[in-house]
C-alpha cells in the first residue's frame, strides 16, 4: 500500500493518492521490453513497468501508462523509490562469498 504525496485528478475531479503495489515478474519485464512505446523510447519502460506492478491507484483497478504520464513529478518519482524499495526487500542480494569462487 502507498499514498501518493500529491495525488492523481481524474476528469471528475477526483483525487486519488492510496494505492497498492506488488512486486514485477520476469513477465512483466518482457512484456514491457515488447511494448513499441519502449521501443521507441527505452526510458518509458520504467513507466511501463509501474503500471503492471501497480495494483490499483484509487478506484482505477488497471492503471494505464497515460494515469502516470498524469503524474506530478513529486508521484512519479515517489512511486519509483517504493518499487525500489520492495524489491529490496526481499532481504537484498545473496552474497556468495569465497564458497562459490572458483577452485
Amino acid at each position: 500500500m502507498f499514498t501518493l504525496p500529491k495525488g492523481l485528478l481524474d476528469d471528475q475531479g477526483t483525487l486519488h493518492r492510496q494505492g497498492g503495489l506488488r512486486l514485477a515478474t520476469g513477465h512483466d519485464e518482457i512484456k514491457s521490453q515488447r511494448d513499441p512505446r519502449v521501443q521507441d523510447n527505452p526510458h518509458y519502460g520504467a513507466l511501463v513497468l509501474l503500471t503492471q506492478a501497480i495494483t490499483f491507484l484509487g478506484h482505477f483497478q488497471t492503471v494505464t501508462p497515460l494515469h502516470l504520464e498524469q503524474l506530478f513529478l513529486t508521484d512519479f518519482l515517489y512511486l519509483q523509490e517504493v518499487y525500489v524499495d520492495l524489491t529490496h526487500s526481499y532481504g537484498g542480494p545473496i552474497e556468495l562469498g569465497e564458497h562459490w569462487a572458483t577452485p
